[in-house]
C-alpha cells in the first residue's frame, strides 16, 4: 500500500496559485523522521525552511502540484485542489493503481475524490496538518514554495505589496485593488465584492 499525505496552502487568498504539498512515505518509514514537524502555520519562516531542507535529504518523496488563479477561476477552489492532487499522482506513480492508494488529507474534506474515484481509500483528519506528523511535512511543502512563489511574484507586482499581506483581502490589499484594479495574478471571482475606483 501506497501512503500520500496531503496539505494545501492559500485556499483563500483574493490572489495567486493554490498548492498542494504531498509526501509519499518510503517502505518501513517512521513517524520519528518528522520529529519537530509540525503546521506550517505554527512555525517560523526560517523553521519552515530548515524543516523543507531537510525533507530534501530524506528518503520520502515530496512534490507539490498547484493549480492557477485562472483555473481557479473557471472551475472553483475545491475543483483546484482536487487536480493538483490528481495531476502529481498520475505524475509520481506510473502505471497508476488507485486501488494501492490510501490519501491522507487535511481537514474535513475529500475535495470530492472520493465521488471521482469511489473505490479510493481517503481518511481525512481534523488539525492534521498538526497532529500528524507526514500531515505536517506536506504543509510544509506547499507553504514554502507558495511562499517563495508569492515574493517573486510581488518584485514583478510592487503596487499590491503581495509579501506585506500574502495574498490575503487585508485592507491594505483590498485597497491597493480598488485604486489599481486586478493584476493577471488575482482571483476575478474572489475579488466580486471589492469596488473599483475610477481615478
Amino acid at each position: 500500500m501506497i501512503h500520500i499525505s496531503i496539505d494545501e496552502a492559500g485556499r483563500g487568498p483574493l490572489a495567486g496559485p493554490v498548492y498542494v504539498g504531498l509526501i509519499l512515505t518510503a517502505k518501513g518509514w517512521k513517524s520519528t523522521q518528522f520529529k519537530n514537524f509540525r503546521d506550517s502555520k505554527k512555525l517560523s519562516e526560517k523553521q519552515r525552511e530548515s524543516l523543507f531542507t531537510q525533507l530534501k535529504q530524506s528518503k520520502n518523496i515530496r512534490a507539490y502540484g498547484k493549480s492557477s488563479a485562472a483555473y481557479i477561476d473557471k472551475n472553483g477552489i475545491v475543483a483546484a485542489i482536487r487536480q493538483a492532487i490528481i495531476a502529481w499522482v498520475k505524475k509520481i506513480i506510473s502505471p497508476i493503481d488507485w486501488s494501492n492508494i490510501t490519501l491522507h488529507i487535511d481537514g474535513n474534506t475529500d475535495f470530492g475524490l472520493r465521488k471521482k474515484f469511489p473505490w479510493l481509500v481517503i481518511c481525512t483528519y481534523i488539525k492534521g496538518d498538526d497532529r500528524i506528523p507526514a500531515i505536517s511535512a506536506a504543509s510544509i511543502v506547499a507553504k514554502v514554495l507558495r511562499d517563495r512563489e508569492l515574493v517573486a511574484l510581488d518584485k514583478k507586482h510592487p503596487l499590491y505589496r503581495f509579501a506585506q499581506h500574502k495574498w490575503y483581502g487585508t485592507a491594505l490589499h483590498r485597497k491597493n485593488i480598488a485604486r489599481y484594479g486586478l493584476s493577471k495574478e488575482h482571483r476575478k471571482s474572489f475579488c466580486k465584492n471589492i469596488v473599483m475606483s475610477k481615478e
